[in-house]
This record gives C-alpha cells, structure tokens and sequence, in this order.
C-alpha cells in the first residue's frame, strides 16, 4: 500500500487559507496595516475607559472654567487679553494629560499585567503595539486641543488668527511627540502603574505653576522662573501661545522653544529606548514564611480578632511603604 501524506493544514490567521483557495503567496500585513489596526484597538481602550477621558478632556475643561474665573474672564465677553493666555495653558494641560500621563500609565499597566511580555508570543512586533497606543493618545490630545480652542472661541471670545494656523499645528505636533516620547521614559524608568500616574499628574500640575500653564501672569523669583524655562512645559505653553497672539508679527512660530522641545525628546527617547523592556517588573519571588503562633494573641497569623487585626494592620502599613504614589 502507497504511503499516503496529507498537506498540512492551513493557518487560518496568516491568510494561508486563502492563499491556498486562490493560488496566491500569503502576504505580510504591512507596517501602516498594523499601526492602524492597533490605533483602533487602544482608541475603543480609550473610549472605554471612562476615566482616560474625564482626565483628558473634561478636567482640562473644567481647569479652563475655574482658571478663567481666577484672572477675571467671564463667559460671554470678548477681547479679553487674559483668555489668550489661558487657552494655549488649558490646550497643553489637555495635550499633557492624554499624551503623557495617560499614555504613560496604559504602557506601564500594560506591563504589570504582562501584555508587553506576552507580545513576544505574537507575530505582533512591539513597537506596533507602541505605536497604536501613541497614536490613540495623539488623536484625543487633538481633540482635547480643538474642545479648548472651541470652547475658549465661542464662550470667551478667544481671537485665532489664521495666518497662525500653521504654526499652532506645528507646535501641537512637536509637543504631543515630545510629551509621548517622555511619557515612554517614565513608563520604563518607574516601576509599577499607580507609581508612573502618580508621577506623571503630579508633575504636571506642579510643574504647571512654574511653567505659566495658568496663565495668571504673575512675578515669580528669578530662580524658580529659570526651572520653569529648563521643562518642556513652559516651551509647549508658548509653541502654542504665540500663534494665538493677535499682536504677534512673522510667521508665529517660537523657534527657540520648539528646539527645546525637540531636545527634550531626544533625551526622552535616548531613556526610553535603553530601558525598556517587554518585561513585566519582576516581583520578589521570595516572601517571608509567615509567623505561627506561640502563645500571643498579636502574632501575625493568629486566629483570634486582635491577630487578624494587627496582621492586616502590618499589610496595609507595608503596601502604603512600597507604592511611592502615596508619597
């Protein structure tokens, strides 16, 4: 008898199957197939994540609204120098909250909880999967941006020349780039998810105040107005402030700024790309055996009310010590 030798089935998520049917060669999907198809993917994570858009758009609208109300502008005047001030601030907040805090914290979680390990499994490639998620938190920067403008426009009187319009996206793009490309440094310099968003938030609020993020234009000491012009954040505010200047002459663009913004992406991606790794951080393998009792009623690991107390009493002690966000 003949030996008979089946072929071998077709893989049915390679396309082999309809290779096999039409007698062509399967292809590889291609780079912009596969950026495109993760954008999608984090942008329904986005959409389903209802505190990823109350960070990115809603607080930074209600931080245009309370910051509004601090320099004196009311909703439903006009030509109100103080609102050209405070609409390029609220736009970064916007920008920095999706592209930078948002962002970093998804890749970080992503990695405690082993997606970016489990990656090497795929046929996916990792900087794909990274791509896709900067492209998602750059559309929701975008429209963060276009909500502050709109809103600054129709209830303020914001005045957007537009001669200015190719400067302002200019220096929009250079500061999502910039502002991603140092969120992926957090992500792979701080260990664990809560620790980066607690890093990254905070950052930007703080730093706001020394960055003139909000706008209130007052006197600071030289010294701590030097920090502020050493940090992306004060370059990003006038990227996009000055495009908005009605008073502003040339081209709109500030070139000085958007250097350091370039720069400070250089560094950003020069950290990022040496430290990161698909790795989730690796937990401690070994824990301390625990405590039996011998006679006493607070023993960790005793059966009676006041030891399981004073046992989750330590537990809850060591997980505040070890999560810097609480710090």
């Amino acid at each position: 008898m003949a030996d008979l030798t089946l072929p071998p089935r077709p893989d049915l998520s390679t396309g082999e199957a309809t290779a096999a049917a039409t007698g062509t060669p399967a292809r590889r999907p291609t780079a912009w197939r596969l950026v495109r198809g993760q954008v999608a993917h984090a942008s329904r994570d986005i959409w389903r994540t209802p505190v990823a858009m109350v960070v990115s758009l809603a607080l930074p609208l209600l931080f245009l609204a309370i910051s509004g109300l601090a320099a004196g502008a009311t909703p439903g005047s006009s030509g109100d120098a103080a609102i050209q001030r405070l609409v390029p601030g609220a736009a970064v907040f916007a920008v920095a909250m999706s592209a930078f805090v948002m962002l970093a914290y998804s890749v970080a979680l992503a990695g405690e909880q082993g997606i970016l390990k489990r990656l090497r499994g795929t046929p996916l490639p990792a900087w794909a999967y990274l791509a896709g998620r900067t492209g998602a938190a750059a559309w929701v920067a975008v429209a963060g941006t276009v909500l502050m403008v709109a809103v600054g426009a129709f209830a303020y009187g914001l005045r957007v020349p537009l001669r200015m319009l190719p400067a302002a996206l200019l220096g929009l793009l250079v500061t999502i780039v910039t502002l991603a490309v140092l969120g992926f440094a957090i992500a792979t310099l701080v260990r664990g998810a809560q620790a980066v968003m607690g890093i990254t938030m905070g950052s930007v609020v703080l730093l706001g105040f020394v960055s003139d993020m909000y706008g209130f234009g007052a006197d600071m000491p030289g010294w701590l107005a030097s920090i502020g012009w050493a940090l992306p954040l004060r370059h990003a505010v006038e990227v996009l402030a000055l495009p908005l200047d009605p008073t502003a002459t040339g081209s709109g663009i500030a070139v000085s700024s958007l250097a350091a913004l370039l720069a400070w992406g250089a560094v950003g991606g020069l950290l990022a790309t040496r430290s990161f790794a698909l790795d989730a951080p690796a937990g401690r393998h070994v824990a301390r055996a625990r405590r039996t009792a011998r006679g006493g009623t607070l023993n960790f690991g005793s059966a009676s009310p006041l030891g399981l107390v004073w046992g989750q009493l330590r537990y809850a002690n060591r997980s505040i010590w070890r999560e810097p966000v609480f710090a």
